[in-house]
């Protein structure tokens, strides 16, 4: 009987080694999954800071388009004056009486 007692007791034991194995386990993963949260919110955030820093970067590039697209205009004025003011410098000559 105290063989098995004895042998019963030794079980016992093991499990219980066993189940404290499990439990710092548990608590080694439950640790981990904290930290796992905390950087997904961090990343979540910034994600979101990414996405408002392209908003605005798309803001500011539509704006440089629109002001480059007067520029080009005003070149484009630039460009069309100076041929008038040929044209009409060639009107003048002709206009010339000798």
């Amino acid at each position: 009987m105290m063989s098995e007692s004895a042998n019963s007791s030794r079980k016992l034991d093991d499990i219980l080694a066993k189940m404290d194995v499990l439990i710092t386990a548990k608590n080694e993963m439950l640790s981990k999954l904290n930290k796992s949260e905390v950087a997904q919110s961090t990343n979540i955030k910034d994600v979101k800071d990414l996405k408002n820093s392209f908003k605005e970067t798309d803001i500011e590039i539509q704006e440089c388009n629109s002001r480059l697209s007067l520029k080009a205009d005003r070149t484009e004025v630039e460009v069309l004056r100076g041929k008038m003011d040929d044209l009409e410098n060639c009107s003048k000559r002709k206009n010339v009486v000798i």
